[in-house]
């Protein structure tokens, strides 16, 4: 087993651009294509104005030849959480942005070159919602008011590296990460070596996804089967209620997008 060569080294948060990523995972050739997805303001600081303008080459590139098609969000996806209150309010404002529609177009183009669509992300409702607003956020808060001030220092934060402060600490957005790279692993396993599958979203989520593979890739070449603290991690968040860890299936049909699901393992 390899890894390939990332592209570019620096923190993925530079304006307009795309930064792609190839790992090699047993074979199979996992394309991570990171890209601002955001309106300023959504979360200041961390999101540029717009979407890069040449999106569409980028990806349209890299879905090519790929069997499978991996996506932070899509819009069929998001239809069940419309239906809940309060928080379909909040998807249908979120559909929206221009964002969301730009991850409806690359299903279509992925449909376009019979690739099928998978959604890995366990951000699907109200109890998510609710774990990392008012569960996490301030259990992190204090466990950063905990360290000494070279202790904070070294730590770069939720959207860096992955830093060993958190390998024992379960939260949601690390759910959504760590839960999506064990998708797109589970799904390299049952394909043929050579054969490439791709996952397009924000670069925060997408730098700590490249972690996570790295880190298995690095643990099955020790002969373990996989980190332990990844193995505590996943069990505690397919206990939390809440939390889909199913990898949700999409292919287009004469009649629209038909789903099927399939547990993380």
């Amino acid at each position: 087993m390899s890894m390939g060569q990332d592209e570019a080294v620096e923190i993925p948060r530079v304006e307009g651009g795309v930064k792609c990523v190839e790992l090699d995972y047993r074979g199979v050739k996992i394309e991570l294509v990171q890209l601002e997805h955001h309106p300023v303001g959504f979360r200041k600081g961390l999101e540029i104005e717009d979407v890069p303008g040449n999106w569409r080459e980028v990806v349209g590139k890299k879905f090519e030849g790929a069997k499978t098609v991996f996506l932070e969000y899509f819009p069929p996806d998001m239809r069940g959480a419309k239906n809940i209150p309060v928080i379909g309010f909040f998807v249908g404002m979120w559909q929206k942005q221009k964002g969301v529609s730009m991850f409806g177009e690359m299903g279509e183009m992925a449909a376009t070159i019979g690739a099928r669509v998978a959604v890995a992300d366990v951000a699907r409702g109200p109890m998510y919602a609710w774990q990392e607003l008012a569960v996490d956020q301030p259990r992190w808060r204090e466990e950063i008011r905990k360290l000494s001030e070279e202790q904070r220092a070294e730590y770069g934060g939720r959207y860096d590296e992955i830093h060993p402060l958190e390998m024992h600490q379960p939260w949601a957005v690390d759910a959504r990460r760590l839960m999506t790279a064990r998708a797109m692993m589970q799904e390299a396993r049952g394909m043929q070596a050579g054969e490439r599958l791709v996952w397009v979203g924000a670069p925060a989520h997408g730098l700590r996804i490249e972690n996570y593979i790295k880190r298995q890739i690095e643990s099955e070449t020790r002969g373990e089967v996989s980190p332990s603290e990844e193995s505590e991690k996943i069990k505690k968040y397919k206990s939390t209620p809440g939390f889909d860890c199913r990898v949700r299936y999409y292919e287009k049909g004469k009649w629209g997008w038909r789903g099927e699901n399939k547990l993380i393992g």
